[in-house]
């Protein structure tokens, strides 16, 4: 008997080792949440930048973005140097009861210098007297650790109206 292996199986493989991970990595009190929620002014851009202690890794399960209305530029970028912010998103560990992450995201960041992208996405929003806005959801699984420069999300409100924006990321945090 003999096997195809088709696109659609190589994806199923792929979530299903992503849930179990994730299963297991918040049973150990070692998966957590980051979100927050805050206004972006039109035309203007915010950076999240992601704090990473010496020692540590963290893989990045999922981005879910919510805005409301015109589109929003989300783009994984890193960078040489980048002023850190000083508003932290709201950290919680999915196992109830559990410890504080150590790596943490902070918003505000500015100046970043050297910066490369090394993924673009979108968010778009809707339009019209009864726009809710967009949702967006990213599975794509991400490794980060502290050797890398630092690695930072630029959200970018492409519209000239000042627009409500929501995230929230799950990740796991590691020994290296």
């Amino acid at each position: 008997m003999s096997y195809d292996v088709k696109a659609s199986d190589h994806e199923f493989w792929m979530r299903h080792l992503y849930r179990t991970s994730l299963s297991y990595q918040t049973e150990e009190g070692r998966a957590f949440t980051a979100s927050g929620t805050w206004e972006i002014e039109g035309g203007n851009t915010d950076y999240l930048e992601f704090i990473i202690p010496a020692g540590k890794v963290v893989r990045i399960y999922n981005r879910m973005t919510v805005a409301e209305g015109d589109i929003f530029d989300i783009d994984l970028c890193s960078v040489t140097s980048i002023t850190a912010g000083t508003t932290e998103l709201l950290h919680t560990n999915m196992r109830v009861g559990g410890d504080s992450p150590t790596a943490k995201i902070y918003r505000g960041a500015t100046n970043p210098v050297g910066l490369e992208v090394k993924e673009t996405s979108m968010l778009i929003g809707e339009s019209g007297p009864r726009s809710s806005g967009g949702v967006a959801e990213q599975l794509a699984y991400r490794v980060l650790d502290d050797s890398a420069s630092p690695s930072i999300l630029r959200i970018i409100n492409t519209s000239n109206t000042n627009r409500l924006f929501n995230i929230v990321i799950v990740y796991t945090e590691q020994d290296a």
